[in-house]
């Protein structure tokens, strides 16, 4: 028999300050169904599994490796000075991948190191969070380690030099992660209840550990130009781009990174690595990309600091909570007024266009034939139904802000944005622009409703958050 037990709701994420009237307004604050946020996280993933699987992997040497488009030489100039561009492919001899695994190097450690001594100082009297995030910290914590150990290793290697810091920089690292230990061993003894994370403190003091090894061997080498260039350790620390293997492997996770991402399995690891990825795909060879793929970034960005795996997903099942699941509202609200800003700048711009003033502007679109799916001799559109759409999209665009601000008008422009998206698809071949645009609009339905009907037990004030 089911449990006539109330369930309480839960509520997850983040909820972040917010300056008046922000905080005023219950828009901005009243939480809603993470169902939302996890259909938001199935759309976007089998957007980008079936994108890379269709359209970058069976081509993936000839559009990034050594000698193909996106060869390092074709775009070696967007990754230097002053320009910030920055790609996991390059490897770990790219200055600008030093400098970035060096900032979120030191970002982490002042997390990891000042949480924990927080806890240390002010654990009487002062209950732990029921959701501690340091452990994410730490797994940033040691990739962050490795891979600026290995940008410096690949610099001393280019200037065929092993200094004392090939194995100084790792026992930093040791000591961090030590200082960290202590910190946390000192609060355990404080207060028994205090929940140590054993793995994450046995790894982060392993990693240097055998890094600071690897490098005292590097530095005891007195000819590195007579290293082996075909090991697979010296491949790793060149650009990956230039070996088959190595592209092959980076392609393969980035599809990994889109499955766990799907499924909801280490959801946060999983959307950190399909957007770092994707962004360094997208600057290795960014002939490649459209406005699709800028959609898929952002929409990847705001995924990474929300709970998006809190419902419909392996982490949910794994925590078996009882009640309903709410979140934060404030990424689905952002990614809204994203929308709308998208909408009403690209209205703006088309004001500046003379064929969208007079109408032609989609005539034209659909005879050319570098973007139909079909010939207009073989389906011929009339004229005036060409004006009037260019002219209703115009229009659209431009009214988008003051459509939404009302709930029937909002309704229509969210239908008319939907079929205006279909229409694309069904008449021009944009990559993966409609799919990722459509995407925008799943946290904007009310997917709770395909759950059970509102559980027993639920508090009141969250009765109306969606």
């Amino acid at each position: 028999m089911p449990s006539s037990e109330p369930r309480s709701a839960e509520i997850v994420g983040i909820a972040p300050w917010l300056p008046w009237p922000f905080s005023a307004w219950s828009w901005w604050t009243e939480p809603v169904r993470a169902e939302r946020l996890a259909a938001l996280r199935i759309g976007v993933a089998a957007c980008l599994i079936f994108d890379v699987a269709y359209n970058y992997a069976p081509e993936t040497q000839a559009f990034f490796g050594r000698d193909g488009l996106g060869a390092p030489a074709v775009f070696d100039y967007q990754f230097k000075g002053p320009r910030t561009t920055w790609s996991l492919l390059r490897g770990a001899s790219d200055h600008a991948n030093l400098y970035l695994s060096l900032t979120c190097l030191i970002a982490t450690t002042l997390w990891i190191v000042g949480t924990s001594l927080a806890r240390w100082l002010l654990v009487f009297g002062n209950p732990q969070p029921p959701s501690d995030r340091t452990g994410i910290a730490a797994g940033l914590w040691i990739a962050s380690l490795i891979f600026y150990t290995l940008s410096v290793w690949a610099q001393m290697l280019a200037a065929r030099w092993f200094s004392p810091l090939a194995y100084g920089i790792p026992l930093v690292g040791f000591t961090l992660a030590c200082l960290y230990a202590v910190f946390e061993f000192s609060t355990r003894l404080r207060d028994p209840t205090h929940r140590v994370p054993w793995v994450g403190t046995f790894l982060m003091v392993f990693t240097p550990t055998c890094l600071a090894l690897i490098g005292l061997l590097l530095f005891c080498i007195e000819s590195p130009e007579a290293l082996d260039k075909d090991v697979w350790w010296f491949r790793v620390l060149q650009s990956w781009q230039e070996d088959d293997f190595l592209i092959l492997l980076a392609m393969g996770f980035w599809i990994t990174s889109a499955v766990l991402f799907l499924f909801g399995c280490a959801t946060r690891f999983a959307t950190i690595a399909a957007w770092m990825l994707s962004l360094s795909f997208q600057n290795a060879n960014p002939w490649l990309d459209n406005a699709g793929d800028t959609i898929r970034l952002i929409l990847l960005f705001y995924l990474m600091f929300c709970p998006c795996g809190a419902a419909w997903s392996i982490e949910a099942l794994l925590h078996r909570r009882r009640g309903p699941v709410y979140v934060h509202p404030w990424p689905i609200r952002l990614l809204f007024v994203q929308m709308i800003f998208i909408y009403f700048i690209n209205g703006l711009y088309k004001l500046l266009g003379e064929r969208w003033l007079t109408g032609t502007s989609l005539y034209f679109v659909l005879a050319d034939a570098a973007l139909i799916r079909f010939s207009p001799v073989a389906f011929p559109i009339p004229v005036w139904m060409t004006r009037v759409m260019t002219w209703s999209v115009l229009a659209w665009e431009v009214a988008f802000p003051a459509l939404v601000l009302f709930k029937w008008p909002r309704r229509l422009a969210l239908a008319f944005g939907v079929l205006f998206h279909l229409g694309i698809f069904a008449t021009m071949e944009l990559g993966g622009f409609v799919p990722y645009a459509l995407c925008l609009y799943l946290p904007l339905l009310p997917w709770e409703r395909l759950t059970l009907r509102r559980e027993r037990g639920e508090p009141l004030g969250l009765q109306n958050a969606t």
